[in-house]
């Protein structure tokens, strides 16, 4: 889970909040290759969509990770809207290069919130 507060200095300074939270399963043991869940984000305000109607409400749907190798990742998260503020669907795909081995108990934020 991710709780983030974003704020605009200058122009119109506003002010988006939230959180995002993912939940996966290993499918490939035992290095777990594949990991397949479900992903949600709630935002309130902030980006607009058309003048005077910024993004706001819950977005929701599946979750997806590779591993091709032990230092890359990658992540894939088709959302889908859930209310009348949010875009019909939002996609957030990101590939990841680890430098250096796995920590101990290593935990992995929601894709949807790894540009903030």
């Amino acid at each position: 889970m991710n709780i983030f507060v974003d704020r605009e200095f200058g122009g119109q300074e506003r002010t988006s909040a939230g959180f995002a939270q993912s939940i996966e399963v290993p499918v490939l043991l035992p290095e777990e290759k594949l990991e397949v869940g479900l992903e949600m984000q709630y935002r309130s305000g902030g980006e607009t969509m058309e003048p005077d109607r910024t993004i706001k409400g819950l977005v929701i749907g599946p979750t997806l990770a590779w591993r091709p190798t032990k230092n890359v990742r990658f992540d894939l998260s088709p959302l889908l809207e859930c209310s009348d503020h949010t875009p019909a669907v939002q996609v957030f795909a990101v590939l990841s290069f680890s430098f250096g081995g796995p920590a101990a108990g290593e935990v992995e934020t929601p894709v949807s919130t790894r540009g903030h």
